[in-house]
Formats: C-alpha cells, structure tokens, sequence
C-alpha cells in the first residue's frame, strides 16, 4: 500500500486510516498506546472471510488482559481456570470492550496499536455498532508499515519478512529466542471444547496458558519492533 500524504477521505475503510496513522505514529505513541492482537480458529482465505475471533489480547502500560468475546466462555466458566494461570482474563463482548478502549484511547490521547489489515478487517466485519468504527478511524494504527521500513534498513536482512515473528527478530534479535512454534488454531478449538462441556481439564489450563504466554508475547514484539524500526 503507498505512503497517503494526507488523511484519508471519511468513507474510506477502516484500513486506509490505520495505514495512515502507522506511518507517521511519534516515539511518544509508540511507547503510550494501547496494544491489541485477535486469536481465533483461523484466517480469511481467497474464498471466505476469517472467521469471527474468540479471543483479544490487550497490552496497556505494561500490563496484559486476555478477554474472550465468544458467549461460549462466561464469565463463570473463566473464574474456574483463574487460580491456575499467570496472566489475567476476563468474558465480555466486542463491542464493550472496543467501546472501553476507544474510550481510553480518547481521553488519554493514545493510539491502539495493531499489526497489519486483518485487525481493522475483523473490526469492520464484527462490530454491530457503526459508530465505533468511525470512532477508531480517529485512533487506529497499524504498525506494520513502520516494521517492514525499519526491517528493510537492517545490515543483512532479507528484506522480504510479512509476518509479525520475522519483522520483530530482524528488529530486535534477542527476541527471536522467546518464540515458539504455537498452532493457535489447535489451541482454540481445544479451549471450545473445553467450553462446551464446562470443565476444564489439565490439558486444557496448559493450552489456555500457551495462548496467553504466545498472545502477549506478540504484543510486545508489536510494540517493541515499532519503537526499534521508528
């Protein structure tokens, strides 16, 4: 996609904004916004649109919330599996969570941070509130416009690298050695099993936590590969 020049025209999708504000985002925004990453049983294909997410990942100031928004994890069904994992995670639904952050997003000046078009693309497509995605057109960014500049300026790198892992260890070599190969698709399916009968198992509290462990950490190569390629 080219560089816009100027802000995009109010009925231009959520995309083009997100664009936009990723290419010109400040060390300042970086370092302040609001970092979020979809999970969910797959991608969109030539065919068929991907499939509405179960899970979103919010990385704010440091701190982490995983929020599953599939009615399949209640609330109570979630308090269960609590005392047995290390990060935080809470039931609730897309458009109360988008409308909390938008929210925050606005009135403490940040950006919500993303990685490339298939955030705005599950935004347009699963919002039932119109109105938010006029409000995010104002605060969403991409950030990996900035990632594939900066990783193209690194001595050595193959300069060809799309995807999130890739971009993050030419920017930041130390962290390729906190990935690991996670099949989020397995995981998800694994957990709305576990739903579906209302018990959580062993397997299931070590697969719930290999998707929050792999969730954050894609967080934090988002916001520390924007910070290194800025």
């Amino acid at each position: 996609m080219k560089t816009r020049k100027s802000l995009p025209k109010a009925n231009e999708c959520l995309l083009r904004f997100a664009v936009y504000r990723g290419r010109i985002l400040r060390k300042k925004d970086i370092n302040r916004s609001i970092v979020i990453d979809f999970e969910g049983a797959g991608g969109a294909s030539k065919t068929s649109p991907a499939p509405r997410p179960i899970f979103l990942g919010v990385l704010k100031s440091g701190s982490y919330c995983g929020y599953f928004i599939d009615d399949r994890f209640p609330q109570r069904f979630l308090r269960k599996a609590k005392g047995a994992l290390t990060e935080r995670i809470r039931a609730t639904s897309l458009d109360a969570l988008i409308a909390t952050l938008v929210d925050q997003a606005e009135k403490e000046d940040r950006v919500i941070l993303h990685f490339s078009k298939h955030e705005p693309e599950l935004l347009e497509r699963y919002l039932e509130d119109p109105n938010l995605i006029v409000r995010l057109k104002a605060v969403l960014a991409d950030g990996k416009p900035l990632m594939k500049k900066g990783a193209r300026k690194v001595k050595n790198s193959p300069g060809t690298s799309r995807d999130l892992a890739s971009l993050a260890g030419t920017l930041i070599p130390e962290i390729a050695a906190q990935q690991n190969d996670v099949q989020v698709g397995d995981l998800t399916r694994s957990l709305e099993k576990a739903a579906a009968r209302g018990v959580w198992k062993e397997t299931h509290l070590r697969r719930l936590q290999q998707l929050l462990d792999y969730n954050r950490l894609d967080l934090e190569m988002l916001q520390k590969g924007v910070r290194a390629a800025r």
